[in-house]
């Protein structure tokens, strides 16, 4: 019984450590993937574009999302298709994906925004968002409307 329990142990440990090293990141950069999207905007996807881990070891995932029909009263069509940088935890991303659909290589140019954002969150001035994509859309659209009135 004794060697058994030990057998037992020993391939816990082992299954473990194989899981441990055998396991890949759910998030590439240049990933796209479909998510669960607003009414209306069932075509729209969002693409990888910087992974980066914040202090406590969370991981911050930068994505552009494309297919909006987002309120926009500063845009001359009074409508946005796309959120070029949009900082999101991996834990929200990871609840929010459905399924990916490619891998593309060829990012959208958004280093401008991210270094943007990235000055403010290293000045405490910035965040990040910790709920899924489709609240975090509805947040940016209401802060376009707001900032029109």
């Amino acid at each position: 019984m004794k060697k058994l329990k030990s057998i037992l142990i020993m391939s816990s440990i082992f299954s473990f450590l194989l899981n441990c090293q055998g396991q890949k990141e759910k998030f590439e950069i240049g990933q796209v993937w479909k998510y669960k999207t607003r009414v209306n905007e069932e075509n729209s996807t969002l693409q990888i574009l910087k992974i980066e881990k914040i202090k406590n070891q969370e991981s911050i995932v930068h994505i552009y999302i494309n297919g909006l029909k987002m309120k926009n009263p500063n845009h001359e069509t009074g409508k946005s298709e796309f959120i070029g940088h949009l900082p999101i935890s991996e834990l929200a991303l990871s609840e929010s994906t459905i399924k990916l659909v490619q891998n593309n290589k060829k990012l959208p140019d958004f280093e401008e925004g991210y270094k943007i954002w990235k000055t403010a969150f290293d000045n405490g001035n910035a965040g990040y968002f910790t709920e899924s994509v489709t609240d975090a859309i509805n947040f940016v659209e209401k802060a376009l409307i707001k900032t029109q009135n």
